[in-house]
């Protein structure tokens, strides 16, 4: 499930436009016409609306993949990619902060500290 974001990403503008662009002519195929239909049905969604949301970037970025032969298997996969430089500054930005402000996420896990590898073969 794509997440939807208050506020419209600079990487949200720009694949839009790349989706939408001369550039790449995609295919007429089932989830491309159906991801046109959600797109031109979230400023009316009722929810959209009161949360001021809009589709984020993976929105964009999974029809562009799609579109350019990516198999949907990998899409989490460049999604991750792309995101790890952003990831590593914040590792590195947060201990830095004289406030100790804590950034995304805003929940504090509460899960095992501490967990033993266990192969595939052998989970239940």
């Amino acid at each position: 499930m794509t997440r939807a974001f208050s506020g419209t990403g600079r990487r949200t503008v720009s694949s839009q436009q790349q989706q939408h662009g001369p550039r790449l002519q995609l295919a007429a195929d089932r989830v491309e016409h159906e991801a046109r239909e959600l797109e031109a049905a979230a400023p009316s969604d009722s929810r959209f609306i009161k949360g001021k949301l809009h589709p984020n970037v993976d929105f964009y970025s999974g029809i562009l993949l799609r579109a350019t032969g990516i198999p949907a298997n990998m899409f989490t996969v460049i999604f991750a990619i792309g995101r790890m430089p952003d990831w590593i500054a914040h590792c590195q930005q947060v201990p830095d902060d004289p406030n100790g402000r804590i950034y995304r996420p805003r929940q504090i896990y509460v899960g095992a500290t501490r967990r033993h590898y266990v192969p595939v073969e052998k989970r239940g």
